[in-house]
């Protein structure tokens, strides 16, 4: 059967989030909010909410009725898109299924260039980026180290709204209340926390607070570039590039003839 790509509707959830959790090393899974047990209640929200979501384009891949793979999109300004997931399942590779959820929001919206991150040991994708054009960029680190011995609980700002947040998709964000100013971190599952800084990596004290305030969280977790490498002992779990890809012209097709050109430039055998 010939794939069909069509925009993602709610009853589609269940199967992205399925294709979401089977794209990545489950050794990933406890650093990844959209791997958490509320993931499809999160997912839902753009479908649940379009007008608070008019940035956001998800497409499926369909064979015989059967999804086969998803993309999320984000519109940036400028004409500018990120692509913020894709995925195919394991039983369609190799049909180019994730060149034709590319070329569907290439073709849908008027595009200058196509940002993503990508994870350098992921050999396939970089290999189906590097076909169709995208550029080489800066490198991200993801990192993670144990946390310090608690101390005595952290004040936590506006407790129960991240807490309901936490309850309802497993993740979630909040503020501190201690110090001179408000430090910003997150929660991924019961065990990790996100720290959104290199300073707050690194910074013993405020960590063992926050571990008194959730006591079941064992690790710190940050993403950092070249500059920002923390100067503490840590744990490198993967890297990270960002790729850029500059849309010509005849990506946004206004004819026949631009849609045929766009359909040979991302034919590949992903």
């Amino acid at each position: 059967m010939i794939p069909s790509v069509r925009p993602a509707v709610l009853e589609d959830v269940p199967s992205i989030a399925r294709l979401f959790l089977e794209s990545f090393d489950p050794d990933l899974h406890p650093f990844l909010t959209q791997a958490q047990r509320g993931a499809s209640r999160f997912m839902s929200l753009p479908f649940l909410y379009p007008h608070m979501h008019g940035h956001h384009r998800v497409y499926v891949v369909t064979i015989s009725g059967r999804i086969a793979g998803y993309a999320d999109f984000r519109l940036m300004s400028s004409g500018q898109g990120f692509l913020s997931y894709l995925a195919v399942a394991s039983w369609a590779r190799g049909r180019g299924l994730a060149s034709s959820l590319i070329h569907k929001f290439l073709s849908a919206e008027p595009m200058t260039t196509l940002t993503l991150d990508v994870f350098t040991s992921n050999v396939a994708a970089n290999a189906l980026y590097e076909k169709i054009g995208f550029s080489h960029g800066p490198v991200t680190t993801w990192a993670t180290r144990e946390l310090p011995e608690a101390t005595v609980p952290e004040a936590i700002g506006a407790f129960s709204v991240q807490q309901a947040a936490f309850d309802t998709y497993g993740f979630s964000e909040f503020l501190t209340e201690s110090g001179s100013s408000p430090e910003r971190f997150g929660r991924i599952g019961h065990r990790v926390l996100r720290c959104f800084n290199t300073s707050t990596f690194e910074n013993d004290r405020q960590l063992a607070r926050v571990r008194a305030s959730f006591p079941q969280m064992k690790i710190a977790f940050g993403t950092f570039d070249s500059n920002t490498m923390p100067a503490v002992p840590h744990e490198v779990i993967v890297r990270s590039e960002r790729r850029v890809l500059t849309v010509s012209p005849q990506a946004n097709p206004s004819g026949p003839s631009s849609e045929t050109k766009l359909e040979t430039q991302y034919h590949d055998e992903d």
